[in-house]
C-alpha cells in the first residue's frame, strides 16, 4: 500500500466512538490557536487533514457532539469522555482536521510546523526545528534554529509558493484577529 493510501484507525478515550481515515492526507501542524488549546485543554492541538470523503465514523456516531466556534470552526467530541475527535473548518467544509492524538495506529510521519504562535502560551518553549507561522500572512516565520531571527515579508510569500509548489496548502488571506486567527490553510486532496 502507498503512502496516499494509508489507512489509520482511532478512537475517543472511553472508546464508545471510532473512526477510520484514509489517505492522501493534508497538512499535519501543531495548533496554539485559543480555540484549539480550549477545547483540548493543552498548550497546543496537533491535527491532520483528510478529505471527508475518505473519514468515516465506524462506531458510536450517535455519540458524537459537536461545538462551532466564533471563527466558524466545527469541532467534535465524544459526548460521552469528551476526546476532542475532529475540526472543520468554515471555508473547507470538504475537509475534515483529525486530532491525532487520538489515533490508536502508528501515523509514520511528522508535523510540518507550528501555526497560530501568536497565540502561543507563554510557558512552553519550541525547540523541535519544525516552521513556525505566526497568525496572518503579514507576520515572519521564526526558525527556531536562530533565536530570533525573522524572514521579512518577500522572504514568506517565496515560502508559501514553495508549499503550494509541493502541493500540500493553498493560501488564502483571512484572519480572525480575536479567537481562531485562522487565515485560511486549505489542503490540497
Amino acid at each position: 500500500m502507498s503512502r496516499t493510501e494509508e489507512v489509520h484507525e482511532g478512537s475517543c478515550c472511553c472508546g464508545r466512538v471510532t473512526y477510520r481515515m484514509q489517505g492522501p492526507y493534508g497538512t499535519f501542524s501543531h495548533c496554539h490557536c485559543t480555540d484549539c488549546r480550549k477545547t483540548h485543554g493543552a498548550a497546543f492541538a496537533t491535527y491532520i487533514g483528510v478529505a471527508g470523503a475518505r473519514f468515516s465514523f465506524l462506531k458510536g456516531e450517535s455519540e458524537v457532539g459537536s461545538h462551532t466556534t466564533e471563527s466558524g470552526t466545527r469541532r467534535t467530541f465524544c459526548r460521552h469522555c469528551g476526546s476532542t475527535l475532529t475540526g472543520t473548518v468554515a471555508g473547507e467544509p470538504d475537509n475534515i482536521y483529525v486530532a491525532t492524538g487520538t489515533l490508536d495506529t502508528p501515523l509514520h510521519r511528522k508535523p510540518e510546523y507550528h501555526i497560530f504562535l501568536r497565540s502561543k502560551v507563554p510557558w512552553i518553549e519550541i525547540h523541535d526545528g519544525l516552521r513556525f507561522f505566526g497568525a496572518e500572512l503579514t507576520d515572519c516565520i521564526e526558525y527556531p534554529q536562530k533565536r530570533n531571527a525573522k524572514v521579512p515579508l518577500p522572504a514568506l510569500a517565496s515560502t508559501f509558493q514553495a508549499l503550494k509548489d509541493r502541493r500540500e496548502i493553498l493560501v488564502a488571506p483571512e484572519a480572525d484577529s480575536h479567537r481562531h486567527e485562522y487565515f485560511g490553510m486549505q489542503n490540497v486532496f
